[in-house]
């Protein structure tokens, strides 16, 4: 799941949306194991997931014109990532350090700042 279920190693497991099947696979997985303890792990690689989609329609991708795919479904993509960055930090098992990320990255989306960078965006040249 930290990889965004991309194996190949050039992008084609997922076709380059990596954050789709962590979003698909982290839900899936907490609906069939609602007591684990890697559920706060799991929604903060949830919540980088759809803040994937927020950077990706901000022009974040390796193309910009790539955006207008994403455009439609930031909205509610940032609402998302900040529900399952909350989920996370109110969960036990996040070590200081990923909370504090969690945090930092729910208040920039709240504050209207999409991520520069993305993590389950994959692109092979």
């Amino acid at each position: 799941m930290t990889m965004g279920f991309e194996a190949s190693g050039m992008c084609l497991d997922q076709g380059g949306e990596g954050f789709r099947a962590v979003i698909s696979e982290g839900s899936g997985y907490l609906q069939r194991h609602p007591r684990t303890k890697l559920a706060a792990d799991i929604h903060l690689m949830m919540g980088d997931a759809y803040a994937d989609i927020v950077a990706l329609a901000d022009g974040g991708g390796y193309d910009l014109s790539e955006s207008e795919k994403y455009v439609a479904e930031a909205p509610s993509a940032r609402l998302k990532a900040i529900d399952e960055y909350r989920l996370s930090i109110r969960g036990t098992g996040l070590d200081t350090s990923s909370a504090s990320r969690a945090w930092t990255s729910a208040w920039s989306l709240l504050a209207g700042i999409a991520h520069r960078g993305t993590r389950f965006y994959c692109v092979y040249d």
